[in-house]
């Protein structure tokens, strides 16, 4: 996941994507991808 986020701050930089802006984007993209798995993880541990 470090990697992907990595990259994906290098794509917004290399863009022109303003660096008081990039950190919310970065951080809104990785809420919803550590979000993604929770559901089928949920009953994981109680099995």
């Amino acid at each position: 996941m470090h990697r992907t986020l990595f990259q994906r701050i290098r794509e917004l930089t290399l863009a022109g994507r303003d660096n008081a802006r990039i950190p919310a984007a970065v951080t809104a993209e990785a809420d919803s991808a550590f979000g993604l798995p929770e559901p089928s993880l949920a009953d994981h541990a109680a099995s």
